[in-house]
């Protein structure tokens, strides 16, 4: 089999097989013998965000292999995660020591980490062995620069290896220039370079979307779609831009009939169906694709939130309570958060729960003033003999 059809056979067992997976109750991980391959099928087409996913689910069964964890690290520098990205590659050459991949990379995020010294020498040992990395010898002048308090000649940033085309660069003029002058070098590929330009011409959707160019995006989503029909990715950043331009019917439809039919691993693509279903009032389906979402991608704390007050709104208050906890612990300790969560305490008969959570809530706003009445009146009735300064202490 050669490689494009192992490919196409990818792509088959992804639409017929992931999608019902992800469709039980509760969702289920896929073939997870599958999953590999499959992860490095996804990058190379520059779907990195299904990528991901695959390779969080396969954690979920054993350890990730090196090729996985190289990838995973690669994508943790581009993300500004240095410290991550040291942690992957260290667990990568602990298995495969000599991996040049895997050293150039923990020479980046070492020089990233200001561990100049030890970057250098990652970087000569590389530069002397002869690697086909150009960057090896440039950051072991850099990094000798640096470590030695001068400013350097030149810099390299690192490189995010197995992408489509065109798209590395792009991405890396991303980072140095900014995402305008990214879209600019994009077309410029593009233009030159006809045939397989989707993974690109999705960058430059996705760049678009990033700067707020919304009805460019919806534009060139709509010229996209005409020349590929099938590709759930770009039917993905296609519903996100109709939404913003406020073509929610067309961008629900796109949400439910390509993206989460054709690239079932994107966890966006249920949250915007879920979105899209909130507003038709179709709220036990929103539920079920939220429930999807949160499988896929389960430190996201919008799903966390949105779910929640579903929940709230049903009647469900340990499972709205339990999902705003959810979104809180994610980062997301906001007013509505707090606010929800009180509520839902006050329902299960917590009543001190909820005079703390709104306590937070007044600390995450203080402005509101109609939510400083409604606490002095609820830890009246929770502890009416109690010091009320309580509820302004320091409450974790």
């Amino acid at each position: 089999m050669n490689e494009k059809q192992q490919g196409m056979g990818l792509d088959l067992f992804y639409n017929a097989t992931v999608l019902p997976a992800l469709t039980t109750v509760p969702p289920q991980i896929p073939d997870e013998r599958v999953l590999g391959p499959l992860a490095h099928h996804l990058w190379g087409n520059g779907r990195i965000s299904e990528a991901l996913t695959c390779l969080r689910l396969l954690e979920m069964r054993a350890p990730l292999d090196v090729p996985c964890v190289m990838m995973r690290g690669y994508w943790q520098l581009y993300e500004g995660q240095s410290a991550l990205a040291r942690d992957s590659f260290t667990a990568a050459l602990q298995h495969e020591p000599a991996n040049p991949g895997a050293r150039l990379g923990y020479g980046f995020a070492l020089f990233y980490l200001n561990e100049f010294e030890t970057a250098a020498r990652v970087f000569q040992e590389l530069s002397n062995e002869g690697v086909p990395f150009q960057s090896a010898p440039v950051m072991a002048k850099t990094s000798k620069a640096m470590a030695e308090g001068r400013k350097p000649d030149r810099i390299n940033i690192a490189p995010v290896p197995g992408l489509p085309p065109g798209m590395s660069e792009a991405m890396q003029i991303r980072i140095v220039n900014g995402a305008a002058a990214a879209i600019t070098h994009a077309l410029a590929w593009v233009k030159t370079h006809p045939n397989n330009s989707l993974p690109l011409q999705r960058f430059i959707l996705e760049l678009h979307l990033e700067l707020g160019r919304d009805q460019a995006a919806a534009e060139l989503s709509d010229q996209l779609v005409i020349a590929y029909p099938d590709d759930g990715a770009l039917f993905y950043l296609r519903g996100i831009a109709l939404r913003r331009v406020g073509r929610k019917d067309e961008s629900h439809d796109a949400f439910f009939t390509a993206a989460c039919r054709l690239a079932p691993l994107e966890a966006g693509a249920w949250g915007g169906l879920a979105a899209g279903q909130v507003e038709r009032n179709e709220l036990d389906h929103a539920v079920s694709n939220y429930r999807v979402a949160i499988f896929l991608d389960n430190s996201n704390q919008n799903y966390w939130g949105d779910l929640g007050q579903i929940e709230l709104v049903q009647g469900r208050y340990q499972s709205a309570r339990d999902a705003f906890s959810k979104a809180i612990e994610a980062g997301a300790r906001t007013f509505m958060n707090f606010f929800h969560r009180g509520l839902c305490s006050l329902s299960l008969g917590r009543d001190l729960e909820s005079v703390k959570d709104w306590a937070r809530a007044i600390r995450a706003e203080p402005q509101h003033p109609k939510m400083t009445e409604i606490l002095y009146m609820v830890a009246h009735r929770a502890a009416p003999d109690s010091d009320l300064r309580f509820c302004f202490g320091d409450i974790p």
